[in-house]
């Protein structure tokens, strides 16, 4: 696989699911179309896994890995699904985009590496007034939309601890993606179902095509493609190119937000959401020219090879 149409993959896919998600619970409860989306993509992937004949799957080191890995799916997801419901597509993204922040602080303490220079340091202060600023007008808007924000802050936390924790181990057992994707949804599916037990227990007996699609689409594109694609471009790009990732997606996923769905965001949310992104970019050190250079480079050597 080519790394650049994985990299542009990534990004379609990650600035497209936070408004498949909030379509996927057209016509079903939130952790219904979360529990059918990974149930889809895990025999997908059990498929493939026997297809590929992967006895390194199997291996017992590799239980701790799957084990970290499912926490990015449970309890992480649940909270994206449920925020869906009172924030919109575009907030989701632009809130998860401050994962750089979370995994460089929670490094300090699990991997040993501070990250943080004076420059990093008022970046992550410049996002977190934005973060402050959307806050207030969530909760304006009503404890539903503030509560949503909550979730997502707790998604962002619990998706960096995983993050960081699966570094260290991928240290000392690395693994082969696919193998790595399909242990983390067998290890996140118990805790899916019983959360589905206890928080809606209803069998579905009449779905829209609208949950159809999106769910189909979620499991996939946004569940296999997207962390095979990811994991790919992790291994084999250059690590500025990986960290404007974060920068891009939330522009577009806003962008799709408001020419598809018509969501409306506040001039003071978009003022925080700006600050939030301009955070970002300051943090991650990426600035015009830069970025004109790294993407000549990368293109020309796509060239030559």
């Amino acid at each position: 696989m080519s790394v650049m149409p994985s990299y542009i993959a990534t990004i379609l896919i990650w600035s497209t699911t936070p408004l498949a998600i909030k379509f996927s619970s057209d016509s079903v409860s939130p952790i219904t179309a979360l529990c059918l989306r990974m149930l889809i993509a895990l025999t997908c992937a059990l498929l493939v896994v026997a297809l590929w004949k992967r006895a390194d799957f199997f291996k017992k080191r590799n239980a701790i890995n799957y084990f970290v890995a499912s926490l990015a799916l449970f309890p992480n997801m649940p909270l994206v699904y449920y925020a869906s419901q009172t924030i919109s597509s575009g907030l989701i993204s632009v809130l998860f985009g401050l994962m750089p922040f979370v995994t460089a602080l929670l490094a300090i303490f699990i991997l040993g590496e501070n990250s943080f220079t004076p420059r990093r340091i008022l970046a992550q202060t410049i996002a977190l007034v934005g973060l402050i600023l959307i806050s207030i007008e969530q909760l304006s808007l009503g404890k539903d939309a503030f509560s949503g924000v909550l979730l997502m802050i707790a998604s962002t936390c619990v998706y960096g601890l995983s993050n960081v924790w699966l570094k260290k181990l991928n240290a000392q057992n690395p693994i082969h993606p696919l193998d790595q994707t399909t242990g983390a949804l067998a290890f996140a599916m118990p805790g899916l179902l019983l959360c589905w037990y206890f928080m809606d227990g209803e069998i579905v007996s009449d779905i829209s095509q609208t949950s159809v699609i999106s769910i189909s689409y979620l499991a996939v594109v946004g569940s296999l493609v997207g962390f095979v694609t990811f994991f790919h471009i992790h291994r084999h790009m250059d690590i500025r190119m990986v960290s404007l990732i974060p920068v891009i997606t939330p522009v577009i996923a806003l962008w799709i937000g408001q020419v598809f769905v018509d969501e409306e965001l506040t001039k003071i949310t978009m003022v925080g959401v700006c600050f939030i992104i301009f955070g970002l970019i300051l943090y991650e050190g990426i600035s015009r020219p830069k970025i004109i250079t790294v993407c000549r480079t990368k293109w020309a050597s796509l060239k030559r090879s």
